[in-house]
């Protein structure tokens, strides 16, 4: 669980400052697979769909994050 805790933690830092937002949506991923219910990470995917210009699927994870929440 340390594992994905640095992912949920870490990750939308290192977004804003290396504009890696492909790379953090795959390890987003992962975590979601683990956890469905995880708002965190679908919150953080959704930011960085965002950043990607994708919307419609920014707001569906949001969505699903607030539902969740």
């Amino acid at each position: 669980m340390v594992k994905f805790e640095f992912i949920r933690m870490e990750q939308p830092k290192n977004i804003t400052w290396n504009n890696n937002s492909k790379n953090a949506i795959d390890d987003f991923n992962r975590a979601i697979a683990i956890d469905h219910n995880d708002e965190i990470a679908l919150s953080y995917r959704g930011a960085c769909k965002r950043c990607l210009d994708d919307y419609q699927n920014a707001i569906d994870d949001f969505d699903r994050a607030i539902a969740i929440d």
